[in-house]
């Protein structure tokens, strides 16, 4: 796997990492408006749970965040395991 193709994965994982804690952080709030028995949770396109009652809400917060954890942590690898093999400079001509 070259060097780009491991700079474009570390890049997808993290903005994958970052929607997951948005989403964590969304269900946290989401306990200060309740509405009714409950709700329903739901990531970019797909349904996770469509009937989570309030007691259970921070469950799922925390599943999100540990999911983002997780995601961040496998990009840094990602980007660490970056290697350059030849990096030259070039001399300026004025």
């Amino acid at each position: 796997m070259t060097a780009a193709q491991k700079g474009m994965i570390a890049i997808g994982l993290t903005i994958l990492s970052g929607l997951f804690a948005l989403k964590g952080l969304s269900l946290s709030q989401s306990l200060d408006d309740r509405d009714g028995a409950g709700t329903g949770v739901y990531f970019l396109f797909f349904e996770i749970n469509d009937r989570v009652s309030w007691g259970n809400v921070m469950g799922y917060a925390y599943g999100f965040w540990t999911a983002s954890l997780i995601l961040f942590i496998t990009a840094s690898l990602f980007v660490k395991s970056i290697r350059v093999k030849k990096l030259t400079l070039h001399e300026r001509k004025s």
